[in-house]
């Protein structure tokens, strides 16, 4: 049959050819990543786990908070002298009915509250010289002034002791909050696992979430894969000197892969960006014509390519390091082995592939999941971004989950393609 077929291919053509290339590529891919879509959605979720902790907690309103109460500590402290107005008093109460932590000190404002409406009755520290009042007899002069000097004497006193229980309080909530800062963004920091994230998903959303995006995952694979593996042993034959693909060299097959998977990437992105944008969490979009109209109608066309930078860059590290990894490890342990096929050998290779090939693309993978759930506009201010709040290891998230899925993916394409392509009329990657 493969005599058959390559015998019609010089009748008709090398176009034939690429669309036999493009068929067994993107059967192969497909098929691997059909079944690994519950592994892409809790990669998803796992490398936008961050953003989404750091934007729920926000530490500057708790500090905010803190800088309030100790601003009202302070003018406490600096009110226990009778130097203080009446209206420096109200502004106090007025700040800390406005702190977030009011309802720790309310039997403090309520205290505090009571001593003020008391200063009125007993006239102001500082009497207005502007008011006449009329003349009184000396005697009831001197009775009224010294009855209006203890009642001033009094609500000073109790003014005072409620400041003090309001500092004393502040200190309390200052220790709080600043315990309940430190919790909460040392749990944002902390991010579950692939395991955890999956009975998360489970628990919350349902078995069914774990399907999400699979009709844009299909279509992607099956044209993204059908371009850059039906592209990879064309261009391994433009690059041999004797048209074989066999005399090349690592540097080579690298440069092979990498052109094959930047021309995927460039024409996919936008069903990578449908597929992410389903799978990411909170999204209120189900289906695939909800996320187009959502983009078209916010962005234009040209927001299907939002994210296409870090995409054309993980496609090509990708098949890159994954085509030509498997196809250079494949040869070496032929030659090892004397192995010439087989599942042994298929599982090897691919195993080392996965390997490499997950460790190099996953940078390039949490960037672009940012940029398609709009997350960051450009891929240097959203690697910035990262590298600020998480340092390098932030740009290793999901790297589980990755190679979850990339590993098992590596295998069934290269598995399914070792029996698709012959079928096909075309020899196996890393035939030697």
């Amino acid at each position: 049959m493969t005599r058959l077929v390559r015998e019609r291919d010089a009748e008709r053509g090398t176009g034939a050819k690429l669309w036999r290339e493009f068929a067994a590529s993107g059967v192969s891919v497909g098929c691997a990543n059909t079944a690994l879509n519950p592994v892409e959605v809790v990669k998803t979720r796992m490398q936008l786990t961050g953003a989404s902790a750091a934007a729920s907690a926000n530490p500057t309103a708790a500090h905010t908070t803190i800088a309030s109460l100790n601003s009202i500590r302070s003018s406490g402290a600096a009110s226990l002298t009778p130097s203080v107005s009446l209206s420096g008093n109200r502004s106090g109460i007025a700040a800390l009915l406005n702190a977030p932590s009011a309802r720790l000190l309310s039997h403090n404002i309520a205290a505090l509250a009571a001593s003020t409406k008391a200063l009125p009755a007993a006239g102001s520290l500082y009497p207005n010289p502007w008011i006449v009042t009329p003349a009184a007899a000396p005697a009831t002069a001197a009775g009224s002034a010294s009855a209006a000097a203890a009642a001033t004497a009094a609500a000073e006193e109790a003014l005072a002791a409620s400041l003090r229980s309001v500092a004393a309080a502040s200190t309390t909530a200052n220790s709080t909050i600043t315990g309940a800062v430190s919790n909460t963004t040392a749990a944002a920091l902390r991010r579950p696992g692939f395991l955890a994230t999956a009975g998360i998903i489970y628990r919350l959303e349902g078995p069914w979430a774990f399907s999400r995006g699979i009709q844009a995952s299909a279509a992607r694979a099956v044209c993204n894969g059908g371009i850059r593996l039906g592209l990879y042993d064309p261009i391994k034959t433009v690059l041999s000197r004797d048209g074989t693909g066999f005399d090349l060299h690592i540097g080579q097959k690298l440069a092979a892969g990498s052109i094959s998977g930047g021309i995927g990437a460039v024409l996919t992105t936008p069903m990578e960006l449908v597929k992410t944008r389903l799978q990411a969490p909170s999204t209120t979009a189900r289906t695939v014509s909800d996320v187009l109209h959502d983009v078209l109608s916010r962005q234009g066309v040209m927001g299907l390519w939002s994210g296409a930078t870090p995409s054309v860059l993980r496609l090509i590290l990708l098949n890159g390091s994954m085509v030509a990894t498997y196809d250079e490890v494949k040869g070496h342990i032929q030659r090892m082995t004397g192995w010439s096929s087989g599942l042994p050998l298929v599982l090897s290779s691919s195993m080392v592939a996965g390997l490499v090939t997950t460790t190099v693309i996953n940078p390039a993978d949490v960037a672009r999941a940012y940029m398609q759930t709009g997350r960051g506009t450009s891929l240097t201010s959203v690697m910035r971004t990262i590298l600020a709040k998480e340092g390098l290891a932030g740009f290793m998230k999901g790297w589980t989950a990755a190679y979850a899925r990339t590993g098992p993916q590596t295998l069934i394409i290269f598995t399914v393609s070792e029996f698709v392509r012959p079928v096909f009329g075309l020899k196996v990657i890393g035939a030697c």
